[in-house]
């Protein structure tokens, strides 16, 4: 019996967090290149995030892609909340 609590525990956590993330709304705290670079991966992702970093700093030009929003890589943080990818209904 704890086991299938559990179990319905762990995926009622999951798909809440994956509904919040669809919702989401990014507001910049500063005007930095890197926020604005998260920023835009958040709304349009990772690619359009490379290209505005291209364009915003010649520092962001090259193929090393190091930066991190709220904590995760600005892949994963894409992948995560891209939203031009999320179906609104």
């Amino acid at each position: 019996m704890k086991k299938l609590v559990l179990g319905l525990s762990l995926v009622l956590t999951v798909s809440t967090a994956n509904a919040l993330s669809n919702n989401a709304t990014f507001v910049a705290v500063d005007n930095s290149v890197e926020t604005n670079i998260c920023l835009v991966a958040a709304k349009e992702g990772y690619q359009a995030a490379r290209n505005a970093g291209k364009t915003m700093s010649a520092k962001y030009a090259n193929a090393s892609f190091n930066i991190t929003c709220n904590g995760l890589p600005v892949k994963k943080f894409a992948k995560e909340f891209n939203q031009s990818n999320t179906v609104v209904t």
